[in-house]
This record gives structure tokens, sequence and C-alpha cells, in this order.
């Protein structure tokens, strides 16, 4: 699998910043190649849905998963961005939304208010679903069949669902999750992640029968 950056060298620094994209900054470019390397691994798939997850807490999964989404929807995709991390929600603080009502809801009631559970991020093409309200810890909802059943609605109305999970070495439920879509990303941190952590959770997703489609190399610390 294709490490996505345009060097072993070179890693995204996002620092917690969402980025424009059509801006001619070193990171922005990076983020273009990281989704066109995105792409083409999914070229011959019918990909609908991607999971953005890491190894371990701090890896900088969350914002590079907002920049993904956002770089999406600069191509003219209609995009869902999804905060599946009950514990550690951090969506709505990068939009700078509320977390009123989001995933949590919609599982509760098998069902999508579109109106109610998904907001817009103020970005063209970009809609967020936030971690939603109800108990924090209740992860018996990701190990449902209401995420298969939720995936399929989003399919009906957007392009591509992003979705941003716990990491791996921190809870079951990611690994039940990385089941349930087409893609995974691995977001590793540069001089943070042992490789022991990487080659545990490529095992994980295996047994998870998950299709990983690569790795983000990200300089940044914070989910």
């Amino acid at each position: 699998m294709k490490l996505f950056s345009k060097s072993k060298r070179k890693s995204l620094d996002l620092s917690n910043r969402l980025i424009t994209v059509s801006s001619r900054s070193p990171v922005a470019e990076q983020l273009q190649t990281l989704r066109t390397n995105i792409t083409f691994s999914m070229m011959n798939q019918a990909a609908n849905s991607i999971m953005f997850t890491s190894p371990e807490s701090g890896d900088g999964r969350s914002i590079i998963a907002a920049n993904m989404a956002i770089a999406w929807a600069s191509q003219g995709q209609r995009v869902l961005l999804i905060d599946a991390d009950f514990r550690h929600p951090s969506m709505h603080k990068i939009f700078q939304k509320q977390d009123y009502r989001g995933l949590r809801d919609a599982l509760l009631t098998r069902q999508v208010n579109y109106q109610r559970d998904i907001q817009d991020s103020d970005i063209e093409n970009l809609s967020i679903m936030t971690s939603g309200t109800g108990i924090k810890n209740d992860v018996s909802l990701i190990k449902t069949e209401r995420i298969p059943h939720l995936l399929m609605q989003f399919k009906q109305v957007y392009d591509l669902v992003v979705i941003d999970v716990p990491s791996l070495m921190d809870v079951s439920d990611t690994q039940v999750l990385a089941s349930q879509v087409d893609g995974v990303v691995l977001v590793i941190r540069q001089g943070h992640t042992t490789k022991m952590s990487v080659d545990r959770s490529i095992e994980l997703l295996q047994m998870a029968d998950a299709n990983l489609l690569g790795y983000a190399m990200n300089s940044a610390g914070s989910e």
C-alpha cells in the first residue's frame, strides 16, 4: 500500500487548522496530492464511504479528516463529514458548530432527520454530522446493523461520506466500523506513532476484513 505523501520525508503539518485547498500553500498542495492518491486507490471500486483512523491518540486524525472532506468538497462533490468519536468528539469544535444533535441521535431513532441531525459547514458542498447528544460512551450503538443502514441512506444524498473514528488501539468499535465502510485511511504522526502500533493496527484491520487504502503521514499532534 502506498504512503499518501509526496515522499517519505514530507508530512502534513495542519496544527489544528482548516486549509483552503485552492490556496498555493505547501500544505494545500499536499492535501491535493493526498486527495488524488486516495481517489486513484478507489478508482476500480464503488467507494462512497471513507473512514479516517489512527493507531494511537494524538496522531492528528480528526484535523486531517476535516481537511480531506474540504478537499473533496472543493472538487464539487457533495460530502458529508461524520464525527463517530463518541468519547472525544471534535468536529463541532473544529468547525465551530453546536453538538446538539448528530450521529448518536440518528442511530437511536434508526433514521436521519436531515434538518436537525446534519449541519451546514459554511463551506460549499460540505455538510457535517456531529457526534450528537445522549450517553457519551455508548459505543454499543456502533456495534449494530444501524451504521450500514445509515450509510445506505447517505449514499442516496451524498457523493462521499467521510467518517472520523477513534484510534484503533484505544477502542474496539473502530474495528467494527472499519468492516462497514468502503475504505480506510490510517493516519500516522511523524515522530510519534510507533512501528509496533502501526503493525498492530494493520493486523486489526485485516481481522475486520477492512479495505485499507493506505496511510496519511502527519506531523501535527492534535486529534
